[in-house]
């Protein structure tokens, strides 16, 4: 009896704290998501419901090493010893193969069915582009057909449509990488890293059957990135956040629905999906802290990438591994504020080509591909690359290629470079390659 009259305290408690906090936040609307999810927070660590239901049979959808991430504490969930989580199955876009003669090569898979395999989960694909007419399948046990309880988003890549929803007793909830309404769409964690946020977290919220990442929020919790954090640090941090958070909201799936929160249309900011000249450098108007940011929103996906005129080709370079330059370290050359953005600086024993942006500040690149080719690092890439007799003394990385039967034309600095007098050339006595 003690242990039923403290569930019901609990309960009771947690209840009127949800009011008191939704009637405080309604006072200030901009500050109503936060209350909510700082209460959720409080919520989880001190608060224990009162188990639904019999464990959940799960449908994962999911494709990328964010979503893999999410998917591990769910596997982890099935072992408790009271658990939540029951049957768990996984869908994603089928693997990519490449014939060669009589031989076949693997050349992609999605993160999660590599995680399904090794822990023997049931792997669904599905290549169509829409899911509307997709059948969603069932679990086969004993000779008989069961359906899932509920389904579970985490970057899959493809809008579900409410045909696919509505297959599930539960309905769906989705995990995203970002405090709802704050950067919905495909590319949240990419876009927090280029506007220089340092505050982020993860959002659990119903799947909304029209709108992409519009539906009610069930429970956030924030988090702080590290200032040099690629993406794939983020996702794995998020990820791993995302899959504690998610187990815990089927833990209090009820409780938290009769909870949730719209989102503040009025707040919502979104994201585009990622394209690989997204990538591409503008020396014209990029300085260092931005090319960082693209270096590391895009880290293992898309490297930033310039182009480098050799005799009469035009390279594509990539730059893997960049960073800043270190503040102890002298320039290469002490001379290198004469030269265009884009000048690659280098000697024959310091481990990394200096390159100069728009501003006069200087980044430090260590390791390259170029048109396709195998990655080089700096003393490849310089032998390779930036020594003849065809090659100024320090080349210069170009935004685009110019025509090739003529000379490539002189750097041209922006107005407000040329009045603020950042760097102390001029245009007209840039060093430019030879033709």
């Amino acid at each position: 009896m003690s242990t039923l009259f403290r569930r019901a305290q609990n309960t009771a408690f947690a209840a009127r704290s949800a009011q008191s906090v939704l009637l405080l936040s309604r006072a200030c609307p901009l500050n109503r998501a936060r209350a909510i999810c700082a209460f959720r927070v409080s919520l989880f660590s001190t608060t224990k419901l009162p188990r639904q239901r019999r464990p959940l049979n799960i449908l994962f959808f999911g494709t990328d090493f964010f979503a893999k991430e999410t998917l591990k504490p769910l596997i982890e969930a099935q072992k408790d010893l009271d658990p939540v989580v029951g049957e768990i199955s996984v869908v994603c876009p089928p693997s990519q193969f490449k014939k060669k003669g009589l031989k076949t090569k693997l050349i992609w898979q999605a993160d999660t069915e590599k995680l399904a395999m090794k822990h023997g989960l049931a792997v669904h694909n599905t290549s169509a582009e829409s899911l509307s007419l997709w059948r969603v399948p069932t679990i086969e046990q004993e000779g008989r057909h069961k359906e899932y309880d509920i389904g579970i988003i985490s970057s899959f890549g493809k809008f579900v449509p409410a045909s696919v929803i509505n297959k599930f007793q539960l309905g769906m909830i989705n995990v995203h990488p970002s405090l709802l309404p704050k950067y919905r769409g495909p590319s949240p964690i990419q876009t927090t890293i280029l506007n220089g946020d340092y505050n982020t977290g993860v959002t659990i919220q119903e799947v909304h059957p029209k709108i992409m990442d519009g539906g009610k929020i069930l429970a956030q919790v924030p988090f702080t990135i590290n200032e040099q954090a690629t993406r794939l640090d983020v996702m794995l941090q998020l990820g791993h956040l995302g899959g504690e958070l998610v187990v815990k909201v089927l833990k209090n799936l009820d409780y938290l629905r009769k909870n949730s929160a719209e989102q503040d249309e009025s707040q919502v900011t979104q994201t585009k999906m990622v394209a690989k000249y997204d990538a591409q450098i503008t020396w014209e108007c990029m300085t260092a802290e931005h090319i960082m940011r693209m270096h590391r929103a895009y880290y293992g996906s898309e490297p930033v990438y310039s182009f480098l005129r050799i005799k009469n080709k035009m390279k594509h370079v990539q730059i893997v591994d960049l960073d800043h330059a270190d503040p102890k370290k002298p320039p290469i050359n002490e001379d290198y504020l004469d030269y265009p953005p884009g000048t690659m600086f280098f000697a024959r024993k310091i481990p990394y080509i200096e390159i100069l942006c728009i501003d006069g500040s200087r980044l430090h690149a260590t390791k390259f591909v170029v048109s396709g080719k195998q990655a080089t690092d700096q003393y490849q890439f310089t032998a390779g690359y930036l020594r003849g007799k065809k090659l100024t003394k320090f080349p210069r990385l170009l935004t685009s290629g110019p025509c090739l039967k003529r000379p490539t034309p002189p750097f041209v600095f922006p107005s407000e470079y040329k009045s603020t007098g950042v760097l102390a050339a001029e245009s007209d006595k840039s060093h430019t390659e030879e033709s």
